[in-house]
């Protein structure tokens, strides 16, 4: 995949992906990943 993620933040993206579950985030590591909704931090 090449995303960069941590092995957490991987885990954590495969699990919402595979129950099909969007990954909501205030963690910019996910940006522009499928099933990803970025929050504002400021919202966090």
């Amino acid at each position: 995949m090449g995303h960069r993620l941590t092995t957490t933040d991987a885990v954590i993206y495969a699990t919402a992906r595979q129950r099909g579950l969007e990954l909501l985030t205030c963690d910019a590591h996910f940006k522009g990943l499928a099933g990803v909704t970025l929050i504002a931090k400021s919202a966090c």
